[in-house]
């Protein structure tokens, strides 16, 4: 909180340190209520107008045998051996309630230049948490900021420990750089970093397309789509992932001509398997898998074709999706490639859809379970059959949307089937 201060941005979650003992913070708090939430290192947590606020004792820790948590630690009451164990300079500042600030290793002055540099020895600070190798290409990513030089190399040297770490924590971190504005340039400067948790990345550098269509190698052109996409995670985390599976799907034709076919599932598949690694939640799994599977499918450019795609994706997920195409449109070779009218006119179609309520789901037809029933239907894999056949017809075009109507055409199936 005290470096987003410093840049003139709104701080996030604050923590307080103290020299009081953790049972004298409770003390102090006794008319609050308090949750002892880490005696062991020196946490209270206290709440104040129903905010939580983490009040930890000044302390140096031990050693860090799993990689994450020091085995044990030592208070003190010099603030200068607590911040000594800090990770990043631009970390390590303090604000008195005065508002002065405590700078004991030069965090003021990277913050100026821009820059991440470990507190210490950056190969002990890597060492005893590997996840800060992730936090600092995620500062890249999402303050811009440069990795100096010998914490840059000590993270490359340590990246191998990154496997040690909970695929949860990999995840959080994945999540926030990925959106960040900077990590286009994280992914051509750190791809070494990122292949260790994002397998594939690699593979896409250098990688030429040989096709007109496409000016860039593969991980050029995912930056750019990365880049233009909005910033939203599940579309960040989808262009970055949307080519991934060129590499096993490269063909050359008789003409010298590059094709990847089928690469749009090859990318889908990697990405589902990258994703269940870091333990992602199945809904955002299954929703950048299905942006990916789905990045370079044609949409018909018609109010049938477009009740179609709504049906499949839902208006949210395809309007994402369209978004997608439209970014990884923009980033092949514009003079041979650009389907920007064709977007805006699928856009337009949706919008139009929508508007005058046109049924592409189950839950907007006119007739359901209960109405089948009603004409002798017993619920059965039947009743299935007979609501999705008729919001087949009525998606194309060949039913009304209307009670009526559907039924009359329930009973011919229910003739047909007898």
């Amino acid at each position: 909180s005290v470096r987003d201060i410093v840049m003139g941005k709104a701080p996030g979650d604050t923590d307080i340190t103290t020299n009081a003992l953790p049972r004298q913070t409770e003390k102090v708090f006794r008319n609050f209520k308090v949750v002892k939430t880490g005696l062991k290192h020196g946490t209270v947590t206290v709440f104040i107008e129903g905010e939580p606020a983490e009040i930890t004792t000044y302390r140096t820790e031990g050693k860090y045998t799993d990689l994450r948590h020091p085995d044990n630690v030592t208070f003190t009451r010099n603030l200068n051996l607590d911040l000594q164990r800090r990770d990043f300079t631009v970390n390590a500042l303090c604000m008195d309630k005065n508002g002065d600030i405590v700078d004991l290793h030069g965090g003021m002055a990277d913050i100026d230049k821009r820059i991440i540099r470990c507190v210490g020895d950056p190969e002990k600070r890597f060492a005893e948490d590997p996840l800060r190798i992730l936090r600092a290409v995620r500062f890249r990513a999402t303050l811009g900021f440069e990795i100096e030089e010998n914490t840059c190399r000590a993270a490359e040297n340590k990246v191998y420990l990154i496997e040690k770490i909970s695929r949860e924590r990999v995840y959080s971190e994945f999540k926030k750089a990925v959106v960040g504005a900077y990590f286009p340039t994280v992914l051509e400067q750190y791809r070494n970093i990122l292949d260790v948790c994002l397998p594939g990345v690699l593979a896409m550098k250098g990688f030429d397309q040989k096709n007109q269509h496409h000016i860039y190698d593969v991980l050029t052109h995912t930056s750019k789509v990365i880049e233009n996409v909005p910033p939203v995670y599940p579309l960040k985390a989808a262009a970055l992932f949307h080519d991934i599976g060129k590499p096993k799907t490269f063909t050359v034709d008789e003409k010298g001509t590059g094709h990847f076919y089928g690469h749009n599932k090859v990318s889908a598949r990697i990405t589902n398997e990258i994703l269940t690694k870091l333990k992602a939640p199945g809904e955002e799994k299954d929703l950048i898998s299905h942006l990916v599977l789905y990045h370079d499918t044609a949409i018909e450019p018609t109010e049938k074709g477009v009740r179609r795609a709504l049906n499949k994706h839902g208006e949210n997920v395809l309007r994402m999706l369209l978004r997608l195409k439209r970014r990884d449109n923009l980033g092949q070779n514009y003079r041979f490639y650009n389907h920007s009218r064709y977007y805006d006119e699928i856009e337009q179609l949706i919008d139009r859809q929508i508007a005058k309520e046109a049924c592409f789901s189950l839950g907007q037809l006119a007739v359901n379970g209960r109405n089948l029933q009603e004409i002798g239907v017993k619920p059965s894999p039947f009743t299935g059959k007979i609501l999705n056949t008729l919001l087949q017809k009525v998606i194309d075009g060949e039913l009304p949307n209307d009670k009526q109507s559907l039924l009359e055409f329930a009973k011919t199936m229910i003739k047909q089937k007898e």
